[in-house]
């Protein structure tokens, strides 16, 4: 029967212009006990969301209901709006009398009401409440403690180059770096790169070592890696009361660089002179003449000494030469035809384009031209010489010394005292190979050579 509510239901309740009876919202409606209830009626069509409501002394919200806004149920729109013009008085935007309970003015706005069972509920909805959100604030402290304890318990190791990341002989460093740090846990690693073969004037190279300096000093590492020597010179010596240091790469005396009693350790490059030997007695068999060209980097100029110290018997050692230019690059290459048997190489990343002009780029570009214009064999000892065109190459190996950097770094982590740690001179080296220059002198080496080049993916058939 309309109006009357249903077991377990809503009181029953007539809408304006809604019943099929649009004159009994003037009438009386059953309070769902029997009892007949008084309805204040706003007349039909004055407007969507009027209703009619029970009288205030029984409406279920005094006894005990949960009520909820009707017009945000039936008439959700009309919460938008007010009436239309000239229509009855609108309880929804009716100034709420203070001095009213909060049933009271629910029944008066003509809220469809729930049952008391669920008004009851409401303590123990809101004790799950608060135990869920005690129980998520708890997780989150839980959380960020455990990354506090984490970070507090996690080592930093920073690592500076002393070149860009996209020379090869770096990229070939943090390969061995990365083979050194394998299964390593608990430890941060940052990279820094001073790009110092790329820029060489005396304001870049103070602005590189300022920044160096101050990546140090931002992070606060446990363990500093230096690789190269102009880390070494423009960074680690600086360093008062600093991290650990672990060196690689250092072609100088590291004693040039560091007091005795610096926590210092780490491994030196050291070209591999008995395998160079040997090689250029296989090329050059009958006691060669030899001659070293280079650039005027810093790199350069800590090793030749070194080569110069060296027994090179029976092969007749010349005086080495360091240029600034391209032009005297190629002058040097040329007279080195008429004077010498064999030209050695290593690094050319600093010859300029001209007097004070920018550095030849892309440098393989020299090595191009050498190539393709000297009169006798050139015999590359860099890294990268072959790859940029040099048919041989006998080198260091920079896979060990970022390996063997590593395993200092894991030793210090673990306790060890810098100090304690012996330096260690390379033993490592690789070759590689340029088949198309190689075709050119038709040079016929022992087997071992290729074989070591193609292991090690050294082995360049055309792009070189």
């Amino acid at each position: 029967m309309a109006g009357r509510a249903y077991a377990g239901g809503f009181p029953a309740i007539r809408a304006a212009g809604l019943g099929d009876d649009p004159a009994g919202a003037a009438g009386l409606a059953d309070r769902g006990d029997g009892h007949p209830v008084r309805n204040r009626a706003v007349s039909a069509g004055h407007g969507a969301g009027h209703v009619a409501v029970g009288d205030r002394l029984h409406h279920p919200c005094r006894r005990g209901y949960l009520c909820l806004p009707l017009s945000k149920l039936i008439f959700p729109e009309a919460a938008q709006r007010s009436g239309p013009a000239g229509s009855g008085p609108d309880l929804r935007h009716a100034a709420p009398d203070h001095r009213q309970s909060g049933a009271d003015r629910a029944a008066d706005r003509g809220d469809l009401c729930q049952p008391a069972l669920l008004a009851r509920a409401g303590p123990a909805m809101r004790l799950r409440r608060g135990l869920r959100l005690t129980a998520m604030l708890a997780f989150t402290g839980l959380f960020f403690a455990l990354v506090f304890i984490h970070k507090s318990q996690t080592a930093r190791v920073l690592i500076i180059h002393s070149y860009d990341p996209d020379y090869k002989w770096v990229e070939m460093v943090n390969e061995g770096l990365a083979r050194g740090f394998t299964g390593t846990q608990n430890v941060l690693f940052r990279n820094h790169y001073m790009d110092l073969k790329n820029h060489s004037d005396e304001d870049f190279t103070r602005k590189a070592a300022t920044l160096a300096r101050k990546a140090v000093d931002d992070w606060s590492p446990d363990v500093l890696i230096l690789i190269d020597d102009p880390a070494q010179d423009l960074v680690g010596r600086n360093l008062e009361d600093g991290p650990d240091i672990v060196f690689a790469g250092v072609n100088g005396d590291p004693r040039s660089y560091y007091p005795q009693t610096a926590p210092v350790t780490g491994i030196l490059e050291r070209k591999p002179l008995d395998a160079i030997k040997e090689t250029i007695l296989t090329i050059a068999p009958n006691a060669p003449r030899v001659r070293f060209i280079g650039d005027t980097s810093s790199s350069i100029t800590a090793e030749i000494p070194y080569y110069s110290s060296i027994d090179w018997s029976p092969i007749q050692w010349l005086d080495p030469v360091q240029v600034d230019t391209l032009d005297q690059w190629q002058a040097a290459v040329t007279q080195a035809g008429q004077d010498a048997d064999l030209i050695l190489v290593t690094n050319y990343r600093q010859i300029r384009d001209g007097k004070g002009g920018p550095f030849v780029r892309p440098a393989n570009q020299v090595m191009h031209w050498t190539q393709a214009n000297a009169a006798v064999p050139v015999l590359g000892i860099g890294a990268s010489n072959s790859e940029d065109g040099a048919m041989l190459t006998v080198s260091v190996s920079p896979y060990e010394q970022g390996e063997v950097a590593a395993k200092l770094t894991r030793d210090i982590l673990r306790g060890a005292r810098p100090g304690d740690l012996p330096v260690i001179t390379s033993k490592q080296f690789i070759v590689q190979i340029c088949a198309p220059a190689m075709a050119r002198w038709s040079l016929k080496l022992p087997a071992l050579y290729e074989a070591m080049a193609r292991a090690t993916d050294n082995f360049f058939e055309k792009s070189c």
